[in-house]
Formats: C-alpha cells, structure tokens, sequence
C-alpha cells in the first residue's frame, strides 16, 4: 500500500516542473490510476476471501456457492441517502410508504413528457445494435426491428447446447440446466431473460433443427439463425402447410429467398435503384451471389462499405415488411416509395463517418 499512501504531485510552473509536494489523503477522486490500484486491491482480497472457504462462519452467496464464484467489486458501498431517490411503478399504494420509512430516503418524481421522435429512433437503433452486436455503433444496422430479436436470443440458446467454456453458460447449467437435456428443460422460477432464451428451442424447432444438428455446427451466426427465421412460402411447403406460393410482390414466380432478395422483379427494381444511387452499376444477382458480392465489397472498412451494408440491411428490412403488409394487411406500395424509405432510415440511423458519403449523395434516390 506505500504507493497509494505517499503519492505526491507536481505543477508544471513556466515550462519546468517544481519541486513535487505529498497529498495528504492519497489518490484524488477522478485520479486516472485510482480504478486501475481499485482492481488491483480487490483481485488479492477476493483471493484471499476464497481460502477462507473452510471456516464455518464464511458462506458464499446461494448462487454462487457451487461454482465459489465471488465479486466484491461493489461490495461494501453504501447509498448516500441526501444524493439517492428512489422511484415507484406498478405497485400499491402502501408499498411506497413503507419502503420509504425502511430505506429513509426521498422519493422521487420522473418528469414526464414528450419524447421526440428523432430521439425516440435514435434509442431504438442504440437498443438494437447492443442486441445485435453488443456494442452501440448504430452504423451496424441490425436486419430486424431490435424488439424482434428472435436470431439474437437463438443465438444464446445455441451457446447453451454448444459452448462450456464461457462462465455465464456454465453457471446456467450448474444452477438451471442441473445435468438435464437441455431440449427438455423447461424454466419457471427464473428471470425472464433466462426463460426467453431457453424457450429459442422452439426457433429453431420451427427451422428443423433438433439438438444433434446443433451440436454439429462448428458456427452460429445471427445472419444465418435470421435466415432459417423467416417462414417463406417454399419453407412453410415443406413442413405440410399449403398456401398459395406465388410472389405477392411480382407474383411471376414462387416465393423463396433466393427469389425474394433479389431475383422478384419488384425487388430487383428497388434494389438496382439503391445500387445506382450509391454510384454502383451491376447486374442483379439472387440472394446467394448478391451475399458473396457484398462480402468482396465490404472487405475494406470504409465509408462506402459501411453505407452498402446499411442499405443492404435496410432493403432486406423494407422488402421483407412489404411482404408482410401485402399478406396480412392487404396493402401494398410501389418501389419508389421503399427506396425514399430506406434512404431517410439510412440518413437516420448513419454516424458521422458514413454522414460524409451521404452528404455526396442526392437525397431522392430516383
């Protein structure tokens, strides 16, 4: 501890520094060493703790004792009562009350009001993108809406049957899973992130996958988990249910996702339009070559890549939403009116790098 307790300054006094004075109480709040001697500190104290586990009056926390898990990182802090509020929803009337008389701190009142809309979105694509890809550069557009997130929880439920070797994953089976087939496994008194994420058996059920074909894949990617997700005719075909096949958006072929993104005329028409509008001139390909051409433009990490990528991810997206509406809600819009759609999004949702390139562009895609 001789470093914590003798740290001294010095000030920086006409170009040359002067002699360095000692600090009276250590490091300064704000210091930047402090965290890094704060980790250091609890890392030795931890291990310390766990060798204790041999004296009776040491326990672990009940979910933590089998695997000896323990983090005091935040340990032994105490609420400052004149700087915390504590604030209430969805309960009754008396609980507050007492809650309040136990706690002995304020209650506080959320000021409400209208959010705008900008905001609003701008929320939503942070949301999604951590769900997608566990940071919050929204330049990475997600291929779904983030509350429709089916790809993303399957993918954790994957890492149950498939990967041991992650502390979270193992703890979920010491705690939950307890030695059972994980295909059988049913949660009730757990949080209901757990519960969803277990219950992604059924994703992939309605993909025909059962538990071997998991364990046989050596690679899980959101992008592939997405792409088994969406129930095309052809797909809905094979397991027994009839509809009619045809496109509903050129209804000249059958619909597939080879045909969907971009063989349909109608989608082809958008997504050429988009192509022209980023300066690209190429023939249209099906959903499989036009991923392999994306793959070999979007190699170098740049402004265009990372635009192709969103407009790519957008028309997916709106063609998709296109589908839909026609096939449950009866409407339908032309392709022009996608294309400004997806260029608003694409303005929306772009960080300041990918601003630059759209700042080069018309904003009316046509």
């Amino acid at each position: 501890m001789t470093c914590v307790q003798s740290v001294t300054y010095t000030i920086m006094l006409n170009g040359s520094p002067i002699q360095p004075f000692e600090a009276r109480k250590g490091l300064r709040q704000g210091d930047p060493l402090s965290p890094f001697l704060f980790v250091l500190a609890m890392e030795y104290f931890i291990r310390r703790l766990k060798a204790l586990h041999h004296i009776p009056d040491f326990n672990y926390h009940p979910k933590c004792a089998k695997m000896q898990i323990m983090q005091l990182g935040f340990a032994g802090l105490e609420i400052n009562k004149k700087k915390s509020s504590i604030f209430f929803g969805g309960v009754s009337q008396d609980m507050p009350v007492d809650i309040l008389e136990f706690l002995g701190i304020q209650k506080g009142e959320l000021p409400i009001f209208m959010m705008p809309k900008k905001i609003t979105k701008l929320i939503e694509a942070i949301c999604r993108s951590f769900l997608w890809t566990g940071n919050n550069n929204i330049s990475k557009k997600a291929l779904l809406a983030w509350e429709k997130n089916k790809a993303a929880v399957s993918k954790q439920f994957w890492n149950l049957c498939k990967e041991k070797n992650k502390l979270w994953i193992q703890w979920v089976h010491c705690y939950y899973i307890k030695n059972k087939h994980i295909w059988e496994v049913q949660l009730n008194q757990a949080s209901w992130i757990m519960r969803k994420i277990v219950k992604a058996k059924e994703n992939f059920e309605a993909s025909g996958y059962n538990y071997e074909d998991l364990r046989q894949m050596h690679d899980c990617s959101i992008k592939h988990i997405y792409h088994k997700l969406l129930y095309t005719k052809d797909r809905l075909l094979k397991w027994g249910i009839q509809t009619d096949q045809t496109c509903l958006l050129c209804t000249q072929a059958n619909e597939s996702i080879q045909h969907l993104f971009f063989e349909c005329q109608y989608a082809a028409e958008l997504w050429k339009m988009m192509l022209k509008w980023q300066g690209i001139s190429r023939n249209i390909y099906g959903w499989s070559e036009e991923l392999k051409w994306a793959e070999n433009w979007t190699r170098s990490r740049n402004a265009k890549s990372e635009l192709f990528k969103m407009v790519l991810a957008e028309c997916v997206y709106f063609v998709w939403q296109e589908r839909n509406a026609r096939l449950f809600q009866d409407k339908a819009r032309n392709w022009e009116i996608i294309g400004k759609l997806i260029v608003q999004e694409v303005h929306c949702r772009s960080n300041k790098e990918v601003g630059k390139a759209l700042s080069k562009l018309d904003y009316n895609p046509m």
